[in-house]
């Protein structure tokens, strides 16, 4: 395993968070480092649940049986409608037993934030079109990202982080241009 040092590098470390890719044939795999070129990619945003899909799943590819495979299988289908191969999902992309790793891999996660392509906001407790919900997202998520999508437990799209900027404006203060 190579050695690097986010400080140094505009790029994330390969070594340290692991992307998803969805294959043409719509497999789910990890993404192996093979080069210091990062692909466009999106990180899904969720609340988390019994039954998620850990780091080990996804390594060794037993994470389909489990109740919050939906969010994976949502997040890569969403991605190619995007026409993007590659995601995020800290469930299963960071590797929570290592405690070395853990720190290593979290300290970086706001550029990771920065530099993905998009973000989705994965709803669980929003059903159709109803846009009432109690999830609550983080005042860096709404700074840092740009193309931010917020959907439904259907995967339905409900609305998008620019539609929505007079009420996050109220609710928080941020400035509109800041957002």
């Amino acid at each position: 395993m190579r050695l690097c040092t986010m400080l140094l590098s505009a790029a994330p470390c390969w070594t340290l968070i692991r992307l998803l890719q969805r294959k043409l044939d719509g497999e789910i795999v990890f993404r192996e480092p093979t080069s210091g070129n990062v692909p466009a990619y999106v990180i899904l945003s969720h609340t988390w649940g019994k039954e998620e899909v850990s780091f080990q799943d996804a390594e060794a590819g037993t994470g389909k049986g489990k109740a919050r495979w939906e969010k994976i299988q949502f997040c890569a289908k969403q991605a190619a409608a995007n026409r993007l191969q590659y995601f995020w999902v800290d469930t299963c992309c960071i590797d929570k037993k290592n405690t070395v790793k853990l720190g290593a891999a979290t300290n970086p996660i706001f550029r990771w934030y920065q530099n993905a392509a998009r973000y989705y906001v994965y709803l669980s407790d929003v059903s159709g079109s109803d846009t009432e919900t109690d999830d609550e997202r983080t005042l860096q998520e709404l700074i840092v990202l740009r193309l931010v999508d917020f959907f439904s437990l259907e995967g339905k799209r409900l609305k998008s982080k620019l539609s929505l900027e007079s009420i996050i404006y109220k609710i928080t203060g941020i400035a509109k241009n800041t957002l």
